[in-house]
């Protein structure tokens, strides 16, 4: 799903560019090699794990699953989902986008990634 067919972006129309919190997923999917698959933003350059938002009825696992597909083309199944940690630190997780939105997240089989819509690149 596009960011224009979102949630936060039909929230964002009613709020602005205001704080918004927003519940998440970040997975850390990694090779049997042991390395960790990174996503680079389209909008400032930065590389990440692959992450986003939940929308509206979703669960973290499902959010999980859509989000590495849309960013990495990597498919997982919910039982190969680790939980690993919840990101709640407003100092180290909130995200100022270039457009002055700012959002504050609570946020593995082989594959052949390759970066899709919101990552410019993987690695």
């Amino acid at each position: 799903m596009g960011y224009r067919d979102s949630y936060l972006w039909r929230l964002r129309q009613a709020v602005g560019s205001d704080l918004v919190l927003m519940p998440g997923a970040m997975v850390a999917p990694q090779s049997d090699e042991g390395r960790v698959l990174l996503t680079k933003r389209t909008d400032d350059g930065t590389w990440c794990l692959p992450a986003g938002a939940a929308e509206p009825g979703g669960s973290f696992a499902r959010t999980a699953i859509d989000e590495l597909a849309e960013e990495t083309g990597v498919e997982v199944a919910e039982h190969d989902l680790i939980p690993f940690g919840c990101l709640s630190e407003a100092e180290a997780h909130t995200i100022h986008y270039p457009n002055g939105d700012v959002t504050h997240g609570a946020q593995w089989p082989p594959g052949h990634p390759a970066a899709r819509q919101s990552a410019a690149s993987i690695e």
